[in-house]
Order: structure tokens, then C-alpha cells, then sequence
């Protein structure tokens, strides 16, 4: 129910003002919509392969999901077999440095009040596992599987309508380089449209949340600056994100 009130939120504020597309070919051209000042929704329409699930899931014909798509339920089965990391380290290949303990779902990025695991979903709960790392149960995985046909069959018949939908959300991803788009919302929709053949997504800054993670900044994320994490550990899980990586290349 959240996700219909959410959708009609979005609805409502964008029959107000008409939504200003931008497209981009390259994603650190899109860094200065970060400042969009105007009331009028802004929707960027960036590269498939700049879209980043959390992991660091570069949204191609390697992404767990459009595997799914492609492959059946088992290569979804394989990959929550196959990843299911027990910490940060596990999680993006890290060394022993301070934060590498931390769980798995932890970003360096992002200050909250209090640290909460990844919530369940459409009535499981979390203790059947979450989607972007294993593992998981057979009834989260038969879940994910018919979730991500039913958006693919619904998007088949009548395309992508963000107005409809419901916008894909995140925020940059940014060494000054390279730049890359984290998706916070939407990643189901997302793969989907990565698995049609879309060249560009069409995606949205979250309301309310940072717009661009630097890591010409890293000394000012929340986890290095309270000491929990080292500097180099946030870069490097940064890297991750913004070299990118498929299924295959975390199980075996």
C-alpha cells in the first residue's frame, strides 16, 4: 500500500507541473541536475550501463534480474546461492580494514538514527532473504521471479509510463570521472527495461536525500568521519559502484 500512496503522490505532483526531460549519453554530464531549482519535476534519461543496483549491479544482460528475464528462475536461484556475502568485505571483496565487519546492506554514504537491515517485501518477511544478495529463500526467489514478469509483461503492453509507474529514484555516484546512478527505487522496473533492449532509463534524483556521493568528499561520509570506517574501505566499495560488475563475476 506505501508504494500506491507513493505513485499517487508523484501523480498528483506532477499534474501540477509537467515534468522536464534531459537526456544524456554520459552520466557525469547529468551532474549539474543535481541543482535542478525549478518546481517542475526534472526526469534524466541516462545510459542502461550507468545504472547501478546496490552491489554494484551494472544493469546489462549480466544483471542478476535480466538474468532472471532470460535464463528462469534458476539463474536467480543461482545467484543468491552463489553471493550471499556475511559482511561488508564479502560483500565488494574488501581487506581487513576498519568497517569490513559491518553488514552486508551498509553504505558509507548514508547517515540514519539508527542502522536497520532491509525490510521485508510484498509479505515475506526479511527473514527470507533481500533482493540484491543471497541468500534467499524458495519462496523469495519464486517472489522476485513472478514480481519481475509481471512488470516485464506490463511494460511489454504498454510501456514505461513514470507518470503511471511510479519514477526510478536514486542519486550519483561520482570520482569526478566517472560517474555512475545508484538505484534506490525501482530497480525491478529498471532491469525490466534493461532486459527490452532500452538504451536509456529514465530515472529521477530521490526528494529529500543526497544528490551526488563524492569521493573527493569521502573524509565527510557519515561512517568514515565517525571513525567506523576507514577512508580507503569507503573508496573502495565506491569503486565497486562505479567500475561495475555482473553476476559472473561473484558466482562462480
Amino acid at each position: 500500500m506505501p508504494g500506491i500512496f507513493k505513485a499517487m503522490r508523484q501523480a498528483a505532483a506532477l499534474a501540477r507541473y509537467r515534468a522536464v526531460v534531459k537526456r544524456f549519453d554520459d552520466a557525469t554530464a547529468a551532474l549539474p541536475c543535481a541543482f535542478w531549482w525549478e518546481k517542475a519535476p526534472l526526469r534524466m534519461e541516462l545510459p542502461v550501463t550507468a545504472l547501478r543496483m546496490q552491489g554494484g549491479f551494472t544493469y546489462g544482460a549480466d544483471h542478476p534480474f535480466v538474468r532472471a528475464l532470460t535464463d528462469g528462475k534458476d539463474a536467480l536461484a543461482a545467484f543468491y546461492a552463489g553471493f550471499a556475502p556475511s559482511n561488508l568485505s564479502d560483500m565488494y571483496g574488501l581487506g581487513d580494514d576498519a568497517g569490513g565487519a559491518l553488514p552486508p546492506y551498509v553504505l558509507p554514504w548514508r547517515m540514519v538514527l539508527k542502522d536497520r537491515p532491509p525490510g521485508g517485501e510484498k509479505g515475506l518477511p526479511a527473514s527470507h532473504g533481500v533482493a540484491f544478495y543471497g541468500p534467499c529463500s524458495a519462496q523469495k526467489i519464486a517472489l522476485e521471479t513472478r514480481r519481475l514478469s509481471r512488470v516485464a509483461e506490463a511494460i511489454r503492453k504498454s510501456g514505461f509510463n513514470p507518470d503511471k509507474h511510479g519514477d526510478i529514484e536514486g542519486h550519483f555516484i561520482t570520482d569526478g570521472q566517472r560517474t555512475c546512478f545508484f538505484v534506490m527505487g525501482g530497480k525491478h522496473r529498471a532491469a525490466v527495461l534493461a532486459y527490452l533492449g532500452e538504451t536509456h532509463i529514465p530515472v529521477r534524483l530521490r526528494p529529500g536525500r543526497m544528490a551526488i556521493m563524492d569521493t573527493r568528499e569521502v573524509t565527510h561520509w557519515p561512517l568514515v568521519a565517525d571513525g567506523t570506517m576507514t577512508a580507503q574501505t569507503a573508496r573502495a566499495i565506491a569503486e565497486v559502484y562505479l567500475t561495475g560488475r555482473g553476476m559472473s563475476d561473484v558466482v562462480g
